[in-house]
């Protein structure tokens, strides 16, 4: 800024008769953040373009500028946050200690304890929960005024470390969402962008450690792609987005129990309900995780084992001893045939297979559940088939002549579809020898 003004006030000629520069509301004191507005009247003369006028504190020191205007007479200033005796200055030089004219001092002060007040509806409130926020003061606020929701711990004064955050502009009553995680919690009002915290509350979001949610399911042992139909009991003030994920505890995070998860399903009622998932593809650990929210509290787990890793060895047995292999770590998204990267080790496998049997062709067939009407069931099921095959031939290389891609729709059901696991045991890629 100094480099600027030094670039406009070379050679600056200064000829104004009779200026005068004043405050345009008289005050006792202002208040840090806010604006002051001043008033410069001359006349005769002018001012080289490049003048400048500045707020100066008592050691001639400027925080803020706008460059004088000949045409313009009412200007505004933003004022420091830092208290003490100020002055509006128009300056001549880089530095602004020559000047045409000035204001006389005025006092910048931080709002006293109880000058600005914040309230709201209730100190207690559920996870993401909407509260009302009211503002109530008795000084002038900056529009560059916030108000952050900050954890309790958290120095004072500190403009770091916020959950969230809104602008005060010239709104007195504000809607936030609690957070996620229980705990306590302040609100904090800033006077300005980087400016002092004048005000504070403290509010506390209730957990659900007291409360009796569990994940239950028929059996702990799974063969890969198995269906793992699970019962939750939730609690009726779960957020919309609560979830059940998968988790691999060979590469959970113990930092952030949220994190690791190989697939998750939202919650279709918040207080007790049914989903299902398919067994992971690999041996191994895992574990059944609910959370109340998207980040929030885990609430209930249930561990359980695959027995064996979907494999070429596994593809073989399966085709062996049934006739064919049932796929259910094909991905697929809701209504869609694109399929997701999680489904590779399952491709790979069937890829390994393949080329274990050079001279075999296999039939893949797509298969849904009863939902919704069996012409575009029949539809969807065709396209997911021709994935598959598209799949194999592009990533693996393949010959497109060893796959033959079918559709069978909801014709084919391995179990009832009046369940949730019934359901999700129908949704599948079935894999059949056409030639041995």
């Amino acid at each position: 800024m100094r480099f600027i003004i030094g670039t406009f006030l070379l050679a600056m000629s200064t000829v104004l008769k009779a200026a005068d520069i004043k405050l345009n509301e008289a005050r006792d004191v202002y208040y840090s953040g806010a604006e002051v507005s001043i008033s410069l009247e001359w006349e005769s003369g002018e001012v080289q373009k490049g003048a400048w006028i500045g707020v100066f504190d008592g050691n001639g020191k400027y925080y803020n500028y706008v460059y004088w205007n000949p045409d313009a007479s009412n200007y505004t200033l933003k004022l420091p946050n830092e208290p003490g005796d100020y002055e509006v200055r128009l300056a001549t030089n880089n530095d602004g200690s020559e000047f045409v004219v000035k204001t006389a001092s005025f006092k910048v002060a931080v709002a006293a304890i109880g000058q600005i007040v914040l309230k709201i509806d209730s100190p207690q409130v559920k996870p993401l929960q909407i509260m009302n926020i009211e503002v109530q003061s008795e000084v002038p606020l900056s529009t560059q005024g916030w108000i952050g929701v900050f954890k309790q711990g958290i120095p004072h004064q500190s403009r770091s470390g916020y959950e969230t955050y809104q602008y005060l502009q010239d709104q007195r009553k504000f809607q936030f969402q609690a957070p996620e995680s229980s705990g306590n919690y302040e609100l904090r009002l800033f006077d300005d962008s980087y400016g002092n915290e004048v005000a504070s509350i403290a509010f506390k979001v209730r957990g659900f450690s007291n409360i009796n949610a569990s994940l239950n399911t028929a059996t702990d042992s799974f063969k890969p792609g198995e269906t793992i139909a699970v019962d939750y009991s939730g609690h009726k003030d779960f957020a919309t987005s609560a979830w059940i994920g998968v988790f691999d505890l060979n590469k959970v995070r113990t930092d952030n129990p949220h994190q690791g998860y190989t697939t998750y399903q939202y919650l279709p009622a918040p207080l007790k309900g049914s989903v299902a998932f398919s067994a992971p593809e690999q041996k191994g650990d895992y574990e059944l995780r609910l959370f109340s929210s998207n980040y929030g509290e885990w609430v209930a787990s249930k561990a359980f084992v695959v027995t064996e890793s979907l494999d070429a060895d596994y593809v073989e047995r399966q085709i062996k001893e049934m006739g064919k292999v049932s796929l259910y770590g094909i991905y697929f998204d809701h209504d869609k045939s694109e399929i997701h990267s999680a489904s590779e080790p399952t491709l790979q496998a069937v890829a390994d297979y393949l080329r274990n049997h050079p001279g075999l062709i296999i039939e893949v067939q797509g298969h849904t559940d009863n939902t919704g009407k069996s012409g575009y069931n029949q539809t969807l099921s065709e396209q997911r088939a021709q994935s598959v095959v598209d799949y194999l031939t592009t990533n693996h290389a393949i010959p497109q002549g060893r796959l033959v891609a079918k559709g069978l729709g909801d014709t084919t059901p391995v179990a009832p579809n009046d369940t949730v696991d019934g359901r999700a045991r129908n949704r599948r890629v079935d894999l059949l020898p056409v030639e041995l």
